[in-house]
């Protein structure tokens, strides 16, 4: 009796098939691109050049309120992932000395590029001019050691029978500031993100001072923390300054901190201490002046609910 089957040449064919188009998605994202479903999704959708019937986004009902007062039409949820492995061993920090771990900053820094850019790739697809209400979600070794895990989310929005930008702005307002902002003569470019990981070595003073019996500040972690926030919030300028931005506002800043296991030798014995790394990322959204005499907007935003008589 035979259990299984040799399979046609239909399906081995089908089968081949397949595993072309997930290299060729592999290929794709290791290029810092979509995968192909995701692109094959994104041009039906593009294809008929008008906004779908259904759309989806992560507006509340006031923002889409902000949005249509702004005559922005909504084009759906756009997403950028990326799953970053960091190429630092917390072994090393057997030995480490406190400062900045360059490593692991490029790394953050690379991931959130990796991700912005899977976002912005999706919305030109879409045919939209930005993406409003972005957020931007870091998480660290939730699959695994040394994994990052970055994820930009956001809806793509068009304004009906504007020429096409070169590319989709990027903003991390809700609607309601958005639409103020441009009120105001100002206009989003992007979102601007710094990024600092700090490491902080643990010495017998600071072991002597974490057992005390008084209520005492942690010098050297305090400055730590202050440290990691000069480096990202530098590093947030510099990123809006090469937007060409006049400035970046709703800034929003994420602190998380690690202990790190470590053995030391202290006085002719070896003992175990808890080191941590400080990560400190800090994002807002880049803005411009509207150029050639802006004259700000007045769009009441009030909905009418009554019912209209015969």
């Amino acid at each position: 009796m035979r259990f299984f089957r040799r399979p046609s040449e239909e399906q081995r064919a089908a089968t081949e098939q397949e595993r072309e188009r997930d290299a060729r998605s592999l290929a794709s994202l290791e290029a810092g691109g979509l995968p192909l479903r995701a692109q094959e999704r994104l041009a039906r959708q593009a294809a008929t050049g008008e906004r779908p019937r259904l759309w989806t986004s992560d507006l509340s009902v006031g923002e889409f309120l902000s949005t249509r007062a702004l005559r922005f039409e909504a084009l759906g949820q756009v997403l950028g992932a990326s799953i970053y492995h960091i190429a630092y061993n917390v072994m090393q920090s057997q030995n480490a000395v406190t400062g900045e771990i360059s490593v692991f900053s490029q790394a953050l820094y690379e991931a959130r590029d990796l991700a912005l850019g899977r976002m912005r790739q999706e919305a030109a697809a879409l045919g939209a001019h930005g993406v409003v209400g972005v957020r931007l979600e870091h998480k660290a070794y939730e699959w695994g050691s040394n994994l990052l895990d970055f994820t930009a989310i956001g809806t793509a929005v068009r304004l009906p029978g504007a020429a096409p930008l070169k590319q989709p702005f990027l903003s991390d307002l809700s609607g309601q500031e958005a639409l103020t902002l441009l009120r105001t003569g100002y206009v989003p470019v992007g979102v601007a993100v710094g990024c600092c990981a700090y490491y902080v070595t643990t010495t017998v003073a600071d072991e002597w001072q974490q057992r005390g019996w008084y209520n005492n500040e942690m010098s050297r972690l305090t400055s730590a923390v202050y440290q990691a926030r000069h480096i990202a919030m530098d590093r947030m300028a510099a990123d809006g300054r090469a937007m060409g931005a006049d400035g970046i506002v709703g800034s929003d800043i994420h602190l998380r901190a690690e202990e790190v296991p470590v053995t030391r030798q202290v006085y002719n014995e070896m003992e175990r201490m808890e080191d941590h790394i400080v990560e400190f990322t800090a994002v807002g959204t880049a803005v411009a002046t509207i150029k050639g005499g802006h004259e700000p907007a007045d769009v009441p935003l009030v909905l009418d609910v009554r019912v209209a008589s015969d």
